[in-house]
């Protein structure tokens, strides 16, 4: 059996280790985290940049099948100024605006999950860290509690000057 200066040192040491661990754990933690959440502001970015050239391609599209629509017209002999013709580009239009805001809502929808999911990585990290604290106390107060159990059953703290 270790007399009480060397159980001291050694349950000291090993509170001391234990608490730096479980610290640094949580900063790590914390740390991936945070990087999960810049990560995902650049996918926000990339999200809200889809979208708008997905709006952009559809416009495109309605351009193209009126401008389209105006040669087959032009072709056949039909004024470009007749009811039907405007009509079907109308239609097109209407539904190139529909498909648009779908388009937008869906965009939106993708980045506010995303959005989410950055503020849950924030939090995970922040509560990561908060457990690598309390653990490193819990630690301590077990140490402490440990060392006075063990230097009662040795004799008390008397026995630390050699008496």
């Amino acid at each position: 059996m270790c007399g009480p200066v060397p159980f001291l040192i050694m349950s000291v040491a090993g509170a001391a280790i234990s608490m730096y661990g479980s610290i640094q754990a949580g900063k790590a933690n914390r740390a991936a985290n945070e990087l999960n959440a810049e990560e995902q502001t650049k996918q926000i970015e990339v999200a809200r940049l889809q979208t708008e050239d997905e709006e952009v391609r559809r416009r495109q599209e309605t351009l193209y099948m009126n401008s389209e629509n105006l040669a087959a017209s032009a072709a056949s002999g039909a004024l470009s100024s007749s009811e039907t013709f405007r009509s079907i580009n109308e239609n097109n239009t209407r539904t190139a605006n529909r498909d648009i805001g779908l388009i937008r809502v869906n965009g939106a929808n993708r980045r506010g999950q995303m959005s989410t999911q950055r503020t849950q990585y924030k939090k995970a990290g922040k509560a990561a860290y908060q457990q690598g604290v309390i653990g490193a106390a819990g630690t301590m107060f077990n140490a402490g509690a440990s060392i006075s159990s063990g230097l009662s059953s040795m004799g008390g703290l008397g026995k630390l000057g050699g008496g």
